[in-house]
């Protein structure tokens, strides 16, 4: 938070600061160098935060994604769903918007706005029979997604991902937490972060558990594959069951540290 890094070293008060996104230089450049510890995960290395003017012996690593913390206990709730108005008992897709107005995407060149609509186009067009839940963002994104009518579930209100992604069958995100989270809970996932891959989408390719694509027709293939592809869902979830359970709780790693 730029306010509370602000208010923090106008005050005196010492501000920790948690984070894994390097790649959101505006955010880390006005609060990185007002902290008085960063804690972060130990894929992403020193030297990305000490460009932004924090000392290396300020940073503390964890083993583990942030993602961690509230996911790990996170299961199955067919009665939540069904009071969104989501069927549990179908497969489901689960695409979430990306940021558009974040600092590191709205000038950025390219139709990449556009990308979201033409994967729900052409997965509408196939009629896959799956269950097609839109998450927007802002209210651009809501209001475009509302001429898809009663062919997709955008929830009315407030959907708490977790839940909802583990009962996704496939996962397709525009941004960085919630395909964390996807991938970390085992939901096959296709990420097309516009200024990707971020350090955590790399490590999660490289374990098997994301794929990149901002290609719509190749990420819509893609996701009618796992969608019917049992054997590989099972496959990620196995994976992520042995990542997860290797990791440190950060929450632990940072009141060790807290001075």
């Amino acid at each position: 938070s730029v306010e509370a890094a602000r208010a923090a070293f106008g005050l005196s008060i010492p501000y920790y600061c948690i984070s894994d996104s390097p790649h959101a230089e505006a955010v880390s450049r006005l609060t990185i160098p007002l902290s008085s510890r960063l804690f972060t995960p130990s894929i992403i290395p020193k030297e990305e935060w000490v460009r932004y003017g924090i000392h290396s012996s300020k940073i503390t690593h964890y083993n583990a994604l942030d993602p961690y913390v509230w996911i790990k206990d996170v299961k199955p709730d067919p009665n939540y769903l069904r009071r969104h108005g989501i069927d549990p008992d179908s497969r489901i897709i689960t695409l979430r918007l990306e940021e558009s107005f974040a600092a590191y995407l709205m000038n950025m060149d390219g139709d990449w706005r556009s990308l979201p609509y033409r994967v729900l186009d052409r997965l509408l067009k196939q009629t896959c029979g799956a269950t097609i839940v839109a998450l927007p963002r802002y209210g651009k994104h809501l209001a475009r997604l509302r001429k898809y009518g009663k062919r997709i579930v955008v929830p009315k209100k407030m959907i708490y991902g977790p839940t909802l992604l583990a009962s996704t069958s496939v996962f397709i995100g525009g941004g960085g937490t919630m395909t964390a989270e996807a991938s970390m809970i085992g939901v096959p996932a296709i990420s097309y972060f516009p200024a990707g891959p971020t350090r955590v989408e790399s490590y999660l390719q490289g374990m098997g558990l994301l794929k990149r694509s901002t290609d719509p027709g190749s990420i819509v293939e893609q996701a009618l594959e796992w969608l019917t592809d049992e054997e590989y869902r099972i496959e990620c979830k196995r994976k992520a069951e042995k990542l997860v359970g290797g990791m440190e709780d950060p929450l632990e790693v940072i009141l060790r540290n807290i001075e």
